[in-house]
């Protein structure tokens, strides 16, 4: 009997590519694709795979996160793996005490995904954190609180990117648009020292766990 996937992803060419990966083992077979929570809790309603391979960005109506801790308590038997753009440092905690077995960066070779698979299917688990000498956690932000130099309101925006939000759902929470997050993400970069929106996410994280 050939092992059972599903594959939860919104970026229908990498889910693509990560179907045809995993189907190119003779044993592994992928039985559904989701793009958002939603359709992936659709799919476990009829169809339970031996693994869930999920992305923690699924754009609107819930993270990979809020995904996986659903699974966790309503489909116990379901084994998860997160594959990921995002940075393990930042989520590798968040996404175990989530109910995932595993953590595998995006940019991996395919050779350290199908080890991954291959240990969770195993009963063990695969964080590469733990794997390497060099995988220790950054320190937070020094300083008693280094984002009290920002607006309330882009307090609120910086602890919800921190929670794994994304710009349209911080939107909708706060009754802004989509451009006025933006607007608040150039000002924070700005006023904290950092570049890119994928440092100043990283910088929540942090943050926020800080607290």
């Amino acid at each position: 009997m050939k092992t059972r996937f599903v594959v939860v992803d919104d970026h229908p060419v990498f889910r693509y590519g990560l179907v045809t990966l995993v189907e190119s083992e003779e044993n592994y077979q992928v039985l559904a694709q989701a793009g958002s929570m939603a359709e992936a809790l659709s799919i476990l309603e009829v169809e339970v795979p031996d693994l869930l391979l999920v992305d923690l960005s699924l754009g609107s109506g819930g993270t990979g996160l809020d995904l996986l801790e659903v699974v966790r308590d309503r489909f116990p038997e379901v084994r998860a793996l997160v594959i990921s753009i995002h940075d393990e440092i930042a989520y590798s905690n968040r996404a175990k005490a989530a109910g995932a077995r595993g953590y595998v960066m995006k940019q991996a070779p395919n050779s350290v995904l199908k080890n991954a698979i291959q240990l969770v299917l195993s009963g063990k688990t695969m964080f590469q954190l733990e794997e390497s000498p060099l995988g220790t956690p950054r320190q937070s932000p020094p300083g008693p609180d280094p984002a009290a130099v920002l607006s309330s309101r882009e307090r609120e925006v910086l602890e919800l990117l921190g929670k794994g939000r994304g710009v349209n759902e911080i939107a909708g929470i706060l009754g802004i648009s989509s451009k006025t997050i933006g607007a608040h993400q150039d000002h924070m970069k700005s006023r904290l020292g950092v570049a890119t929106n994928y440092d100043l996410r990283r910088y929540a994280i942090e943050w926020l766990a800080s607290r």
